[in-house]
């Protein structure tokens, strides 16, 4: 639904000029529409309760109705599952592919926590590297283009005045790889971001964003709220991954149990509505039983 040309009136947009009953998308973006409102619905009339909890009590007399408010609490779970469960994928992906910046971090995951017990969201700050893998991880947008924003009025910028309406994008991938702020830019390389200690949205606030450690989650006054959370729960489940397992290429007897080559070309993952890498099989080898050589092939 979110792809390109999904419907046809995106493509040619005429049609959507057109009286609704020969529009040849309306029938079933109406039906798509009805079926994620009920699905928002439902989540709203068992959360109301709590909800309402931290929301102005007078949402009414700020022009607010139930939906929009369905909307915006659905919203805080769709945006922070998908996105979170891609990187997580994504994230297994990179690590078999690249050993020496697991066993990096598994040694700094050593250091810090130990062997008897798993990781606690009070190790993550000091776990720099740890750290340093999410910041790498969110310049892969999880939207490919960034999230598009509307304008409600003209915008007049350094002389250039952008009328009230157009879709206004973050141009993420030429800011996130260019090559002469970050050398080798494609290249999975965590120490780039060992200096970047603070969290997206604290950079993002700054006047200068020169400093800036990335533009995954937006620019300006639409920096997306949940940057904290996301940030902080991704660097705590690679911790316990790599407190846990090792993670391998796939072997197969063709090869004579030699791991297989990962791909992390552009082929690798999906680009829309998620980069998000596409099945893959990874082998997961748990510490305690590396002596005993055991693993075990997960399918992603």
């Amino acid at each position: 639904m979110q792809q390109p040309g999904y419907f046809a009136e995106d493509v040619l947009p005429l049609l959507a000029s057109l009286p609704t009953w020969p529009q040849p998308s309306r029938k079933g973006a109406t039906r798509d529409a009805e079926w994620i409102l009920w699905v928002k619905m439902r989540m709203w009339n068992r959360l109301k309760a709590q909800f309402t909890g931290i929301i102005e009590s007078d949402f009414k007399e700020q022009g607010l109705e139930e939906e929009d408010l369905a909307w915006i609490a659905g919203g805080l779970v769709d945006a922070g599952s998908a996105t979170s469960t891609a990187n997580f994928h994504n994230i297994v992906l990179y690590l078999a592919a690249c050993p020496d910046v697991q066993a990096t971090a598994a040694k700094e995951i050593a250091a810090v926590v130990g062997d008897d017990r798993a990781p606690a969201m009070s190790d993550v700050s000091p776990l720099p590297y740890v750290w340093a893998c999410i910041e790498v991880l969110h310049r892969n947008t999880m939207p490919p283009w960034a999230i598009r924003h509307f304008t409600d009025a003209d915008v007049t910028h350094k002389g250039f005045v952008s009328p009230k309406c157009p879709a206004v994008v973050c141009d993420t991938v030429a800011l996130q790889f260019d090559e002469e702020r970050y050398p080798d830019s494609f290249a999975f390389r965590p120490e780039r971001y060992l200096g970047h200690t603070e969290f997206a949205g604290d950079y993002a606030a700054m006047a200068d964003a020169q400093p800036r450690d990335h533009w995954t989650f937006g620019a300006g006054w639409r920096v997306c709220p949940g940057t904290r959370p996301a940030k902080s729960n991704l660097a705590l489940m690679l911790a316990n991954i790599l407190w846990a397992f090792e993670i391998r290429p796939p072997t197969g007897a063709e090869k004579g149990g030699k791991g297989s080559a990962i791909d992390l070309s552009d082929d690798a993952f999906d680009m829309y509505p998620l980069r998000q890498a596409r099945p893959f099989k990874a082998g997961f080898c748990l510490r305690l039983m590396l002596q005993e050589g055991l693993t075990v092939e997960a399918a992603f």
